[in-house]
């Protein structure tokens, strides 16, 4: 390394609990070896944790996070470092990066549509933009086809929504 050649210092603010956010880790560290050099700061939490405390001490050069609390989201800009958000919170201009739900969806009804498949539906057992961003592109690729979905969407305070007569799942 050239003495011009500086460490990066870089906090990562992710949940790992769920595969989603282990895969962020997994990606952020891969890339940091490509195009380094990086030393990597992770504090383990969840998604609604609050910022450590510490935080406002931290003397780094940027941080990556992926949390739920728009506050916090909208806390991380004091620090004055570059923010990347992972977590796609609504009506914010905070920038981020997410998935491509469109190209999700497409590549779902395309992987469906080559295996002969006529009948859809739509279920998840989670909640969120993401959620919505990805059933409606799911239901607008389909309907371009002239198909239609059903949609079952299980919220966790036990309320089903929508289509609730699963007989259909027997046809």
């Amino acid at each position: 390394m050239s003495q011009r050649e500086r460490i990066c210092q870089v906090l990562l603010l992710i949940d790992t609990s769920r595969a989603y956010g282990r895969g962020l880790v997994e990606g952020i560290a891969r890339y940091a070896d490509e195009r380094g050099p990086w030393s990597i700061f992770f504090n383990e939490r969840s998604l609604m944790d609050s910022l450590p405390r510490w935080l406002k001490d931290w003397r780094g050069d940027g941080i990556i996070s992926h949390t739920a609390r728009g506050l916090d989201v909208a806390g991380l800009f004091t620090k004055r470092l570059p923010v990347v958000e992972l977590f796609p919170l609504p009506k914010s201009s905070v920038p981020l990066v997410r998935p491509d739900e469109e190209e999700i969806a497409r590549q779902a009804v395309g992987h469906f549509l080559d295996r002969g498949l006529q009948h859809f539906a739509f279920f998840c057992a989670d909640s969120g933009n993401w959620v919505d961003w990805r059933r409606q592109a799911f239901e607008r690729l389909l309907h371009l086809r002239g198909l239609s979905c059903h949609v079952f969407l299980f919220r966790r305070c036990n309320k089903v929504v929508e289509d609730v007569d699963l007989s259909m799942i027997a046809e």
